[in-house]
């Protein structure tokens, strides 16, 4: 990861950060962005026009985090497991 210090900039009532044409290489953003605003910072990630296209790959890292994600039980299906598995029709 690269760090780059740059000022924000006066642009009419507004601030502004320019990035170089470099770091839009390397961040392989484009025309449209995402801003998430948090206390102290701003991060701009990419927007992405199918939002569910990178699920498996946030799937992926949050198994990875934690391994038990999908054993889990579903308690609200227990009760509908009894009931097909108590024999009565």
């Amino acid at each position: 990861m690269a760090m780059i210090t740059t000022r924000l900039v006066k642009d009419g009532n507004s601030k502004a950060v320019r990035l170089h044409s470099t770091v839009l290489a390397m961040s392989g953003l484009h025309d449209e962005v995402i801003l998430e605003v948090e206390k102290g910072q701003v991060t701009i990630r990419p927007f992405n026009s199918k939002p569910r296209s990178d699920w498996p790959r946030l799937i992926e890292q949050e198994i990875a985090r934690n391994p038990k994600a999908l054993q889990q039980s579903d308690t609200e299906l227990d009760d509908w497991n009894v009931t097909i598995n108590d024999g009565l029709n």
